[in-house]
């Protein structure tokens, strides 16, 4: 009995200063939390079910909260992609969607018969990924 009393008291007095060390600013190494680096996502896949939609699809990024699909009808490059994500309203050349809660993004009003350039980034309040693979579909001909 006196074995495990001493064996509970020294695992509270560990905890106590743990809490000590982390509410003063500190830090345990056993205890940080590792940075969180999102992956890009995998390579989407887009389609054209009709001459004014598109649909992007993508797999899941572990540690993703939301995702930005960015688009255009004019080829896009992978730092086009990036700085239009870091600022999105000042994105006059292209589209920047987010998506949250989803790994689809179904585009209305599109122009039948044209080439569209996506790719998709993801997100979390760590920071965003670098840019997946960038991706085309033609809408149908109406």
């Amino acid at each position: 009995m006196r074995n495990n009393f001493k064996r509970i008291a020294a695992a509270v007095l560990a905890s106590v200063s743990l809490l000590a060390l982390v509410a003063c600013g500190g830090s345990s190494s056993s205890t940080a939390a590792p940075a969180v680096t999102l992956t890009s996502p995998a390579r989407p896949k887009a389609t054209s079910p009709s001459a004014t939609t598109c649909v992007v699809n993508w797999k899941a990024v572990e540690g993703a909260t939301k995702y930005y699909v960015v688009y255009d009808d004019a080829e896009l490059t992978a730092e086009q992609v990036a700085e239009a994500v870091k600022a999105p309203d000042a994105a006059a050349d292209v589209t920047v969607v987010t998506v949250e809660g989803a790994e689809t993004l179904q585009i209305e009003d599109r122009t039948a018969s044209t080439l569209y350039y996506f790719a998709v980034v993801a997100a979390s309040d760590n920071g965003i990924s670098k840019p997946s693979q960038i991706i085309t579909t033609t809408t149908r001909a109406s």
